[in-house]
């Protein structure tokens, strides 16, 4: 039983996916996932979270997607993409990654 206030498991926060099934939505996350482990060419190993939050900033809709790469001895590495879970394709994914590690090159 979720708590007052919050969504339940199956439920998403994003306007877009509001009213989605969970099935459906752990199917996009699985997609997700899987786009995440081509653009960085990762084996299964790693762990790779997709959740889909309220976005409280300036200038961003009303929400956002966070992915983050656990891998072993290594720091997280995580992107945000302004859209919701189910609007995301492969290009949006490859291309958060791409912007991350081309700013992690210039740091």
């Amino acid at each position: 039983m979720p708590l007052p206030g919050l969504p339940s498991p199956n439920q998403s926060s994003g306007e877009t996916s509001r009213g989605t099934t969970g099935a459906v939505i752990a199917a996009r996350r699985k997609l997700i996932k899987q786009w995440t482990r081509v653009a960085l060419n990762l084996t299964d190993e790693p762990t790779i979270t997709v959740t889909e939050l309220h976005c409280n900033q300036s200038g961003c809709g009303p929400t956002e997607v966070m992915i983050v790469v656990f891998e072993t001895d290594q720091p997280a590495a995580r992107v945000q993409i302004h859209s919701s879970l189910m609007d995301i394709d492969e290009q949006a994914v490859s291309a958060a990654w791409r912007r991350r590690q081309g700013s992690a090159v210039s740091e």
